[in-house]
């Protein structure tokens, strides 16, 4: 099954910039394929031992060549304690840049205990009188902050290295300050279109610095924030432009970028296209050495070559992926395997001493945290489901679904759509018919829009159409079967194309192999098998062009009421980006008038003021980045706001924030009234509630109970006073709540004798994901 490549090892790699290139790119590939469950310090100690090349020239990156072969030797050792000994004797600047060093190796480790170590160094030696230290000090510390999750601080220390007027002329540096905000800012709603920025500036300065090695890693890092964030089109560009430049340069290890194209050709369904590129991935991995990679570009062609019915060729690599993966020892690995092993009932018997079945290969390689847990429910998942136990499929899909609040944090906020693609089926086999609609109904959410490709929308236009046939929803379950429809057509137009391909690639073979057998064969049945194949070509190509023909008129028929379509999602898209604007001037009309105040009074009128335009601001700011003009995803939004609000006050203890928010979109003439509520009713909280002590604590619950839809809001602060009025309440706060309930046509509820709580619910019509 394998082939033999030519070979290169890490140590062969083109100086600094090629093994740091290759260092990130592996750590980056490695924490991308795992879903963010492996960090990327993490990820990028098991790609250095692995490879068995330092990190050092990713932690001395912009230090000077001189001072590194002085004093960061050690770097490449590990042995921190040699120069924390020596650190006393040194000068007063040698022993600044040391304690700069110092910081950037702790920086670099993973856990919170080392990237407080970072801060605590750096901030000891920010002050350096060098300016190229003391940007690398400021750079340093944003890390440092990024990685412990204090995205403010990071903020801070960013956009304080940007306005340094004495480090603007510092051009790598200026790169890699952006390249570091856009690869450690976390990731999380709201911080994905601040990232690519950083990344798009990062690169820009990157090639004006003629610097190959970091413009392949920022083009790897946009593709995949471009991916994550939907525009699968724009991660292809910078992946194929990423490619390009590795090829020029020379350098090796080409797998992490065939792979995520190869990734990126299976969304879209285009298998044929997929398996040359994945084959290249294999061939890059075998011909660099890469053990930590390999079980996953053996799967990757073992998933292309399933897809394309070669069932026996897939047997084979899957077992390869497997060997591989045990090979490598990582849990991580092993699981994905296990997981389409199961899904594709492939059998396990790979040697005599071997194991059988999943269930003895997970007991043997038991799960060691809550990530490495779904994996394995779902691998079991999958061989019951195999093995049409379907109730036992269920339960193992299910316990694998309870740990996805868990997995998902550790993915940035990603939605595993695979593994509600299989509960959405699961149920469906099972004639649960709610349980199917529930899961098939996420896969169809604006919030998984541009995220689900096109073999999970397949499946759930038609699971929607059966359950709502089975329910007697005729209307919609036409409007289901249309759609499925539609995209059934459209992918079986391109399977006839590639089945033409084929037809003619197996009908040259047979010419081939009859022209062998001439002698031995009569001519009357070569002549007929001829006759036979011309035959079935000329009846493919005649569908084919009927094919091509009625989708010229259907394209016809539809062009102008497309271009209809999108010239009025145009306007509306540029009516909510002028209202953003205007409200953003507003805001700074606000916050400029305010430094003209001296009466704290009036200051924090003003403030609130801001915050009240700033809640306004964020949804037409959602709409315009969405796909979906009309409606707002509650849970992005409620984050978003109560992110804004937290930053906006400067506070002596951090107010801990319970969120509990269903996955349900509200349309614009909704969501504003629950944003104003919800900003006043935080901002009391803020002003009036604490004692500022380590326990405050505010809880958001926004559910839908029966017909109604309920906003809750409580904090565990001072309460109301007895004698409080909401109802007589004449401040400006409790007079926009109550006109925002209006404005909802909802009831309200505030109560105050253990904290404040505020209920407001009201009969709306939503949709739920």
């Amino acid at each position: 099954m394998l082939l033999v490549y030519p070979s290169v090892n890490g140590q062969q790699l083109n100086g600094k910039a090629g093994q740091r290139t290759m260092l990130e790119l592996g750590a980056a590939a490695i924490t991308v394929t795992t879903q963010g469950r492996v960090l990327l310090d993490s990820t990028l100690i098991l790609v250095s031992q692995y490879h068995g090349v330092s990190r050092s020239s990713v932690i001395t990156e912009g230090f000077d060549d001189d001072f590194c072969a002085r004093y960061a030797g050690w770097v490449r050792t590990g042995n921190v304690d040699s120069i924390i000994k020596v650190l006393p004797g040194l000068g007063g600047d040698i022993q600044t840049r040391v304690r700069i060093l110092l910081g950037a190796w702790y920086a670099y480790q993973p856990g919170a205990e080392h990237y407080r170590m970072a801060i605590t160094e750096l901030t000891m030696a920010q002050h350096e009188k060098g300016i190229e230290w003391a940007a690398q000090a400021y750079c340093l510390l944003m890390k440092a902050y990024y990685m412990l999750g204090d995205t403010a601080r990071g903020n801070a220390w960013y956009l304080s290295f940007l306005h340094h007027p004495e480090f603007s002329n510092l051009a790598a540096l200026q790169a890699k300050v952006r390249k570091y905000a856009g690869v450690f800012c976390p990731f999380r709603p709201g911080t994905t279109g601040f990232r690519l920025q950083c990344l798009s500036e990062a690169l820009s300065r990157y090639q004006a610095l003629k610097d190959t090695g970091n413009q392949v890693n920022t083009l790897m890092d946009i593709a995949y924030l471009r991916f994550a964030g939907g525009d699968p089109v724009g991660s292809q560009q910078a992946a194929r432009q990423a490619l390009s430049l590795e090829k020029a340069w020379g350098f090796p290890y080409t797998q992490y970028t065939y792979d995520l194209l190869a990734f990126l050709k299976i969304f879209a369904s285009q298998y044929s296209e997929a398996l040359p590129l994945a084959m290249e991935c294999v061939k890059a991995t075998e011909a660099t050495h890469d053990r930590l990679y390999s079980a996953h570009a053996y799967l990757r062609v073992a998933d292309v070559v399933q897809q394309l019915e070669d069932v026996t060729a897939a047997t084979g690599w899957y077992k390869q992926a497997l060997k591989a993966a045990i090979g490598t020892r990582r849990d991580e690995d092993l699981y994905e395997v296990l997981e389409n092993l199961g899904a594709k009932n492939i059998s396990l018997d790979l040697s005599p001493g071997a194991v059988h079945t999943v269930e003895d290969m997970i007991a043997q390689y038991p799960p060691g945290s809550r990530n490495e847990s779904q994996l394995a429910f779902e691998a079991l998942g999958s061989a019951f489901e195999s093995a049409r136990d379907y109730p036992k499929a269920r339960e193992y899909f299910m316990r694998a679904w309870q740990l996805e609040g868990e997995a998902s944090k550790t993915r940035g906020g990603m939605t595993n759509t695979y593994l509600i693609r299989r509960l959405g089926r699961i149920n469906l086999t099972l004639e649960d018919w709610e349980g199917s609609r529930k899961f098939l109904m996420m896969l169809l959410s604006p919030a998984l829009a541009g995220k689900v490709d096109q073999e999970d929308l397949s499946h759930a236009y038609y699971g929607m159409y059966r359950v709502d046939s089975a329910c007697g929803d005729f209307k919609d379950a036409a409007h289901w079967l249309v759609q499925y429809s539609d995209l059934e057509d459209k992918e079986n137009f391109q399977a006839q194309a590639r089945q033409l391909i084929d037809m003619n690639v197996k009908y040259e073979t047979l010419q081939k192999e009859k022209r062998l057998q001439e002698l031995r064969t009569q001519k009357q049945l070569y002549i007929a098998g001829f006759v036979f194949l011309g035959f079935v070509i000329v009846m493919v190509y005649v569908r084919y062009r009927n094919n091509k023909r009625t989708n010229r008129q259907l394209q016809a028929l539809n062009r102008q009421q497309t271009v209809l379509l999108e010239e009025k999602e145009w306007l509306v898209r540029e009516i909510h980006h002028r209202v953003k604007n205007n409200l953003q001037i507003i805001t700074s009309l606000l916050m400029s008038q305010s430094e003209f105040l001296t009466d704290k009074n009036a200051v924090n009128v003003i403030l609130e003021s801001q915050h009240r335009v700033e809640a306004m601001s964020l949804i037409h700011q959602k709409l315009y980045n969405s796909r979906n003009l009309s409606s707002i995803d509650m849970p992005d939004y409620i984050g978003e706001l109560v992110d804004y609000l937290r930053d906006s006050f400067v506070l002596s203890q951090k107010v801990v924030f319970d969120l509990d928010i269903e996955r349900i979109s509200l349309d614009v003439s909704k969501a504003i009234p629950v944003g104003l509520i919800l900003n006043e009713a935080i901002t009391n909280a803020f002003k009036y509630a604490f004692p500022h002590g380590a326990d405050d604590r505010i809880s958001i619950r926004l559910f839908s109970e029966g017909e109604k839809t309920i906003l809750r809001v409580a904090d565990n602060g001072r309460g109301l006073p007895e004698d409080f009025d909401a109802a007589g309440s004449g401040t400006f706060g409790m007079t926009l709540i109550r006109g925002m309930a209006e404005d909802l046509e909802a009831t309200i509820d505030i109560s105050g004798h253990h904290g404040t709580v505020i209920r407001v619910s009201w009969q709306t019509l939503f949709r739920k994901f």
